[in-house]
């Protein structure tokens, strides 16, 4: 019975993570979009993934697995001029080393326009925006932000290595704009500039969005989509299913109790809002 058990698990376990595919649709001005695209067709929340600057869909692939594991549908696009999005139409082609790095016109924030058209592929997938979180790495994370400022019934947003500016794709006002939802913040320590970038982001987040859905991971190294090792990823799921903090206690150097009924995140550090990673687990093998 145990060995039945296990071998069930396991076929299981191979299908699901065989079950990702990938997808093509297009931004309202013609870029082909590429995407990977996972759907369990549940009721879990479902991520939209934005890769960083000069990256591409696999910025994500130590989180892919996980997602599947536990079932969570995600969307991994090829931004425009990136990876495999590359037509502009279907006889030009053109990427990101063309691409004007100023301009609240160019071709960075039109990236917006790719997001556009997967929240309406996903529409047509009956995945509706109210189960989306929009996960973004550096420029991802920026867009990210946007996103979720324009399309306000989207569940919540997680940042890797927000800042103010990449490439005149800004933060600052979508955050002012973003309302009371949920963010988690999580970043690095070792860019002094991304470090002090963040901390202005996360006062001016709970300003706008109140303290309670403001949480932070803070590493010792990494930027971008280089945080996401095995704790880190262990603690976005459990902010996943808890993403709005308790009452702060003025005394954080003492260990709060929190009842089981509480929506309390569940971090082994003592501190319950922000959480600091000081040393680094091994991931897992990465997807091939």
């Amino acid at each position: 019975m145990s060995f039945a058990f296990i071998f069930l698990f396991l076929f299981s376990f191979a299908i699901s993570a065989e079950s990702a595919e990938f997808v093509t649709f297009k931004a309202d001005d013609d870029w082909q979009i590429r995407a990977r695209y996972f759907n369990p067709q549940n009721k879990k929340p479902f991520f939209l993934l934005l890769h960083a600057q000069k990256k591409n869909l696999s910025d994500f692939k130590n989180i892919f697995r996980h997602f599947q594991r536990r079932n969570y549908g995600y969307l991994a696009l090829d931004l425009r001029g990136h990876g495999e999005s590359l037509y502009r139409t279907e006889e030009t082609t053109a990427t990101y080393k063309t691409f004007s790095l100023s301009g609240a016109d160019n071709q960075f924030n039109k990236m917006a326009r790719d997001i556009e058209g997967a929240i309406k592929f996903l529409e047509s997938e009956e995945i509706a925006k109210d189960r989306m979180i929009v996960m973004g790495s550096l420029l991802g994370a920026n867009l990210a932000i946007k996103t979720a400022a324009i399309h306000q019934e989207i569940q919540g947003v997680i940042t890797l290595s927000a800042v103010l500016n990449v490439n005149d794709v800004l933060s600052v006002n979508p955050l002012k704009a973003y309302g009371k939802r949920p963010i988690l913040f999580i970043t690095g320590t070792d860019n002094k500039r991304q470090y002090k970038e963040f901390q202005l982001l996360k006062d001016i987040a709970k300003m706008s969005s109140g303290n309670e859905n403001i949480t932070t991971i803070i590493a010792n190294r990494g930027s971008g989509a280089k945080l996401l090792n095995s704790r880190v990823i262990r603690k976005i799921f459990a902010w996943i299913k808890n993403p709005k903090l308790p009452p702060i206690f003025e005394d954080l150097n003492s260990t709060a109790i929190i009842s089981p009924n509480s929506n309390a995140i569940d971090f082994e550090e003592d501190e319950i809002q922000e959480t600091e990673i000081s040393e680094e687990e091994p991931l897992d093998e990465e997807d091939n």
